[in-house]
């Protein structure tokens, strides 16, 4: 499982930077990604996908009414999506 506490370890090994930047670089891009949610902005990130922000509309169902809400929907890119196909 990749968590933010092992993405901070594996930065650490791949840059060479220390543990404390490591970490304080995966919550800065996190920050920036959820401002940028929080915005309605579209974030697309070549070699991994696209993050936008959808509205639903209300609709019936059987336990009643479900309002209208907002949906945060990702889509990968086609290298994500064929890695993900070819699992076994």
């Amino acid at each position: 499982m990749l968590n933010k506490a092992s993405l901070s370890c594996r930065l650490k090994k791949t840059t060479g930077i220390t543990h404390a930047e490591a970490s304080r670089c995966a919550d800065v891009f996190i920050d920036i990604l959820a401002g940028a949610i929080g915005k309605k902005e579209r974030i697309e990130l070549r070699g991994f996908g696209t993050f936008e922000v959808r509205e639903v509309t209300s609709r019936k169902s059987i336990m009643g009414i479900i309002p209208g809400h907002k949906v945060i929907v990702f889509r990968p890119c086609r290298k994500l999506r064929d890695a993900i196909w070819n699992l076994q």
